[in-house]
């Protein structure tokens, strides 16, 4: 009788144990399914129509710019160091 108790006992306290585990498990799954309505997207995306970067009618021009500055220090240094001989 003494052991009857005992498991009845164990018994009672899984089921609580079970109650209070399944009580979690759906609070948790409430607050995910409330957090995903949270984050749903208010506008749908889209394609892009343009493109934004690289910029290459602005990037060619510049950088012929650049090449043109080196060329032309390359030279006048060149014409420099000829003229000190």
């Amino acid at each position: 009788m003494g052991q009857f108790e005992s498991l009845m006992v164990d018994r009672e306290f899984a089921e609580q144990t079970y109650i209070a585990s399944r009580a979690a498990y759906d609070a948790a799954r409430a607050e995910a399914a409330r957090q995903t309505r949270y984050l749903a997207a208010y506008v749908k995306p889209t394609l892009a129509e343009d493109s934004e970067f690289p910029k290459r009618l602005k990037l060619l021009p510049l950088l012929g710019g650049f090449l043109l500055l080196i060329w032309i220090v390359g030279i006048l240094t060149y014409y420099s160091l000829r003229d000190r001989r």
